[in-house]
């Protein structure tokens, strides 16, 4: 998992300081788009070590957006309220409405994860956790998640089958999620698709250019990586699938 996020890029001070204001902007505007649209809540879960510099993560975060639609969340010990209450509960009061952000300090999963590492619990309170966990997950598909408490469906493939719903174009969702599970049912899936070849993505960019000659495009420079990654044509590259799907979503003709 960590892998396939690291991507090892690095800028010096000087890029980072020019580059700031663009990205600043382009977060608020981002923000506020969310809560216009109000289609669904964003959760920033903020993860790690004591001094790894989780406060000043958030600090900065409330700095560059509107705080006015943020909710910061932090889960010390239990309250005496809270221990009379399921587990989940103060999570469940901490999850922001439809087009809002929750900044959450560790969540749900911290917890059991760091009792077990510790060994002030045991494998089958893990397991119990993690059950827990599966139930609680915040817009899964109910049949989605009744397969990840059997055991027919792994966490890396759920998290790829959430995506497809939660992207679905307004309206369509139920439609989406229906066909997934259909999926998962008949062990049906549609072919995947691959990237097409730096000679053909060139023919045609250079078509679509030739009768679109003053469309203008913005894209990140994650999105640009990973054009870049998929056209190389490196089938073993480490987060090949997220490479994939990133250029499906920005360059949908270069994908076949």
């Amino acid at each position: 998992m960590f892998e396939s996020a690291e991507l090892g890029q690095k800028i010096d001070k000087e890029t980072y300081d020019r580059e700031v204001p663009c990205l600043r902007e382009d977060l608020v505007n981002a923000q506020y788009d969310l809560s216009q649209q109000r289609r669904f809540p964003v959760i920033i879960v903020v993860g790690g070590v004591d001094g790894a510099g989780k406060s000043e993560t958030v600090n900065l975060l409330n700095e560059w957006m509107d705080p006015r639609h943020i909710q910061t969340h932090a889960f010390p010990e239990p309250s005496d309220e809270e221990r009379e209450r399921p587990y989940m509960w103060r999570f469940w009061r901490a999850l922001p409405p439809r087009g809002k952000i929750g900044i959450l300090f560790g969540a749900w999963h911290t917890a059991p994860i760091v009792e077990r590492v510790l060994g002030r619990s045991k494998t089958a309170k893990l397991d119990q956790s993690i059950e827990e966990i599966i139930r609680f997950v915040p817009g899964m598909d109910p049949r989605l998640r009744r397969m990840l408490q059997e055991g027919k469906l792994s966490w890396s493939r759920a998290k790829g089958l959430c995506r497809r719903i939660m992207e679905a174009a307004p309206g369509t969702e139920k439609k989406v999620a229906d066909s997934v599970v259909k999926e998962l049912e008949t062990g049906k899936s549609p072919p995947p698709r691959r990237a097409l070849s730096v000679k053909l993505a060139t023919r045609r960019l250079a078509k679509h250019i030739e009768s679109h000659p003053k469309t203008t495009y913005t894209v990140t420079a994650q999105e640009l990586y990973s054009l870049l990654a998929i056209l190389g044509g490196d089938s073993s590259a480490k987060g090949q699938d997220e490479h994939l799907e990133r250029v499906r979503a920005r360059f949908p003709s270069l994908v076949e």
